[in-house]
């Protein structure tokens, strides 16, 4: 299972995303399904069809942003100076770790914690002989026949129970979203321990690497801010009191998509305004010596003209002509280092703003 890069060059998505991806998106799946239908059993209604179906959704988009997350990483690490030159390698150690299972394990767990200690349900402890009355009421109500019929649902309600699936189903949902995280983390790693060692240039910013880490980057901008999107909007359309929570979360949630955003692209950005400045005080002393030149001023002992190989100067003709080089500077100036790589940078930044601000808008209409 393999996707080519631009250049045709064929990567694979590791085994290890694909099959424990595959299991963690269908367990978020079963446990939504078996949700809904334990609340519609029991409460004649599908109140949180909304926050299982976005949910399942992120899952879904987390697993997809693998597979398309890979030719992208080969081409940067084709591209890029790495002790092992072995892009399907790095490929493999960027998406899929040990240390994945254990942020994955980490950030389901958190969140079904929170899910279990905030109690949506105003949990209600009922022991096995009560439950199993209750269940089997529930079981001689077909979905269809309950839902139109709310006067013959079971009562009360289980709510520990409802809680119990519930915290499931969002610990299963958030596995893949947590190793999705940590591919974050490892794609900064990858980037920032090598920004001093790749080859930029300037007046060159579709050479490789520049292009692909830029483009992984925005996919990698665009999939958090969708996920966390569809997250602030999954808890707005709960029928569960979740202000406070909604806020902390947003904040939470659209604090990581920024970071996803900014680590790497703000170092990259400082890497290009040094280079920039480099070529820019180069232009200025080949500038200098042109002017020094026509002005009958000897040239500087320690300027462009000194003859590398012995004493004396060289002739002002081997330099760029001075309009060339006035063309240089102008280019250099117009040369903006954030965000670097112009359109696929702002991109991402517009997309990441766009939908940030997504569920309040939605919030807003439906109040």
């Amino acid at each position: 299972m393999g996707a080519a890069d631009q250049t045709g060059r064929l990567y694979h998505t590791p085994r290890a995303w694909v099959l424990a991806g595959g299991i963690a998106v269908g367990l978020t799946t079963v446990s939504g399904m078996a949700y809904l239908a334990t609340e519609a059993a029991f409460t004649c209604d599908i109140r949180d069809a909304a926050l299982v179906l976005l949910v399942t959704l992120n899952a879904w988009i987390v697993y997809a942003t693998g597979w398309l997350l890979t030719p992208r990483l080969g081409q940067m690490f084709a591209n890029m100076p790495l002790p092992a030159h072995d892009p399907q390698r790095w490929i493999d150690r960027t998406l899929f770790t040990p240390a994945s299972l254990v942020l994955a394990a980490a950030w389901g767990g958190a969140l079904a914690g929170g899910i279990w200690i905030f109690d949506p349900w105003n949990r209600e402890v009922l022991s096995l002989s009560e439950l199993v009355p209750l269940i089997a009421e529930a079981a001689e109500h077909p979905l269809g026949t309950a839902l139109g019929a709310p006067d013959n649902c079971p009562n009360p309600v289980p709510k520990l129970l409802l809680t119990r699936m519930l915290s499931l189903f969002i610990f299963c949902g958030n596995l893949i979203i947590g190793a999705g995280v940590a591919v974050i983390f490892r794609f900064w790693w990858a980037v920032l321990v090598r920004i001093d060692d790749i080859d930029l240039r300037i007046l060159n910013l579709s050479r490789e690497p520049l292009p692909a880490l830029l483009r992984a980057n925005s996919l990698l901008v665009t999939s958090s801010a969708l996920v966390a999107s569809l997250s602030i909007l999954s808890l707005i359309l709960s029928g569960f009191e979740v202000d406070q929570t909604v806020a902390l979360f947003s904040l939470l949630t659209l604090s990581l998509v920024v970071a996803t955003y900014a680590v790497p692209i703000l170092p990259l950005s400082n890497r290009l305004r040094e280079v920039k400045s480099e070529a820019m005080n180069e232009v200025e002393r080949l500038i200098e010596a042109h002017h020094m030149q026509r002005s009958g001023l000897p040239p500087r002992p320690d300027g462009p003209l000194k003859n590398p190989d012995g004493d004396g100067y060289l002739d002002i003709a081997t330099l760029e002509p001075l309009d060339k080089l006035m063309e240089t500077r102008d280019t250099l100036r117009g040369i903006q280092t954030l965000p670097p790589g112009g359109q696929v940078s702002v991109s991402a930044a517009g997309i990441v703003a766009f939908l940030s601000f997504l569920p309040t808008i939605i919030d807003f209409l439906l109040k």
